[in-house]
């Protein structure tokens, strides 16, 4: 009889969460998304004759509590909780974990534990309830196994804890399955030369470097990539005289190994965790231009505690480490400081500290644009969505980097240090269906940024349209200053440089690859071994997939993905 129940709880959980998300699925594609409920539910079945009375009741009562809780969490990201959100879900995301905490999230949650509490009273306990549900959910299973890897369930499709389980599987291996179809002609590290920026090469030699990784900041949202608002109107005017790379990637939508990738110049692997960077990859900028006698610091206004953060900064070649833990805020917020100008103030007490001996490397690490979009002042921009004040909390960053770029300008007597600022990914406001935030997937939203170099006496913008990567910021800026990178480094210097293909992962949920090449925009789900293709020169917004027109194409891209991300994670960790 349990297993009646909990095959129609899950029924209608799905029905609820395709009608909220609005996706307009036929009759005949439905078992799609029961597909791994009716695996579930056969295994319950299963328990449920074989099991004793008490065992059953408590696996019941245990499956209806983590469908309730899981609820809320489908509801707005498209998945249930996998490992890396539990990870990620403590107390430095508090305060966004409260703004979800709606009547809307709770209501469902509390519905199931109430029919689940309920419907045994009505139901008389049978053998026979057993073998129905079973043979239903047999049925079910056969039907969405043959549609569930040929449409796009933006992950509805999953059960919680089917989840888990798979979450103990490796899903790319180290021996790629597909090399064989990557010709062997494609070389994914085929550069063509940028003389456009070779007069840069080391014209600022022993300058200072500030460099600024904004928080959540996606191109798109700016003026200087197209769009209608300027919620920071300091970076258009700085970019106004700098050199703008307008299709800026970065390599995994998430700060914490984002930020490996841009220190150490060098891919995140695929299912890693932040920890296990703890001295792993080349030596990273701080520790290049220690070397060479600069003053190093980093200084960020979230918490180095968070998600294995210190595994990326500890040891890395800074002389200074200060997070929010170390700061005094009025303003502070669960996840950090929210006034960013305490945090510029402190950065010139270290300039000032220095007295000019030197020149310095400055890392800046923002958290205002980190949801819920927390600002000391109300901003200029008004509105109940999330992105109004999401622009009031980068407005907030800009008018912190306007301070801070100033301020600096007074304490370096003519001697402007280089200025470097990208975002460490973008953010999604459900551009795609299921896409928010920025973690779970690896559209435009999520992974094109802005980047822009500001060199001192720069009068005049330089737009650079070939596509890089977030890679390349570290042997840029050594180029600049006229330093050369270590040989290890992975990206390039775009002054010389730029790669033919860009590539880019996240693991949180779903498991993507992705690559770009030129027009082309290719993303491969890991877990249905599926493949979508993009036309960016016609298709900005990524709507229109091409997958079935370029077959050959996708098989292409669908080998190289692969094969780099085992190889890369092969390499990486030393494995045999």
């Amino acid at each position: 009889m349990k297993t009646l129940i909990l095959l129609l709880i899950y029924f209608f959980v799905k029905l609820y969460l395709l009608m909220d998300k609005k996706l307009p699925y036929t009759l005949g594609e439905l078992p799609a998304f029961w597909y791994e409920d009716s695996l579930f539910i056969i295994f319950f079945a299963i328990g449920e004759v074989l099991a004793s009375k008490k065992t059953v009741k408590t696996l019941y009562f245990v499956a209806l509590c983590y469908l309730a809780l899981n609820v809320p969490v489908w509801r707005v990201l498209s998945t249930p909780f996998t490992p890396a959100i539990f990870f990620a879900t403590g107390g430095p995301l508090k305060d966004s974990i409260l703004s979800y905490l709606t009547v809307k999230n709770l209501i469902p949650g509390s519905l199931i534990i109430a029919f689940g509490i309920g419907l045994p009273r009505i139901f008389k306990d049978h053998r026979a309830w057993v073998y129905l549900s079973a043979s239903f959910a047999i049925l079910v299973a056969i039907l969405g196994s043959f549609r569930v890897k040929k449409i796009d369930t933006l992950g509805l499709d999953r059960n919680p804890f089917l989840l888990l389980a798979y979450s103990f599987v490796e899903r790319v291996g180290f021996d790629s399955r597909l090399n064989t179809k990557t010709p062997r002609d494609v070389n994914p590290l085929v550069t063509y030369p940028n003389e456009a920026l070779a007069g840069f090469r080391g014209k600022f030699l022993n300058r200072s470097i500030l460099h600024v990784i904004l928080e959540s900041t996606g191109a798109q949202y700016l003026k200087p990539y197209g769009a209608t608002e300027d919620p920071m109107p300091y970076l258009t005017k700085l970019a106004s005289r700098g050199i703008v790379f307008e299709n800026a990637y970065s390599v995994y939508p998430e700060s914490i190994k984002g930020l490996f990738s841009v220190l150490c110049s060098t891919f995140p692997a695929f299912d890693s965790k932040a920890e296990e960077y703890s001295g792993v990859g080349p030596p990273s900028i701080a520790e290049v231009v220690r070397q060479r006698g600069y003053s190093t610091a980093l200084f960020h206004s979230g918490r180095f505690d968070y998600l294995g953060m210190n595994a990326i900064v500890q040891k890395r070649g800074f002389d200074h480490l200060v997070d929010a833990s170390s700061m005094g805020d009025s303003h502070s917020s669960s996840f950090g400081m929210s006034d960013e100008r305490v945090v510029v103030r402190k950065m010139l007490q270290w300039v000032d500290s220095l007295k000019g001996e030197g020149p310095f490397y400055l890392l800046y690490l923002p958290i205002a644009g980190h949801h819920p979009y927390l600002s000391p002042e109300k901003g200029p921009f008004s509105g109940e969505k999330f992105i109004h004040y999401y622009y009031n909390s980068i407005h907030h960053m800009d008018g912190a980097l306007k301070l801070l770029v100033e301020e600096l300008k007074k304490r370096t007597f003519g001697q402007d240090p280089v200025v470097i600022i990208h975002a460490d990914h973008g953010e999604a406001f459900h551009q795609h269906p299921g896409n928010s935030a920025h973690s779970l997937f690896i559209y435009d939203e999520n992974i094109l940024v802005p980047f822009i170099i500001v060199p001192p006496d720069q009068e005049t913008a330089i737009r650079m349209s070939p596509s890089v990567s977030l890679i390349d910021v570290s042997p840029t800026l050594l180029d600049l200053v006229g330093i050369p990178s270590p040989s290890t480094y992975q990206g390039v210097s775009l002054l010389r440089s730029y790669r033919s293909l860009n590539f880019f992962l996240t693991d949180y949920s779903l498991g993507f690859l992705g690559l770009r090449e030129g027009q082309w925009k290719y993303i491969y789900e890991v877990n249905k071994r599926r493949s979508s293709l993009f036309d960016l020169s016609m298709d900005p917004n990524e709507t229109t997939d091409r997958a079935k027109e370029f077959s050959q194409k996708v098989a292409t891209y669908e080998g190289i993905v692969l094969d780099w991300a085992s190889q890369h994670k092969k390499k990486l960790f030393h494995f045999q």
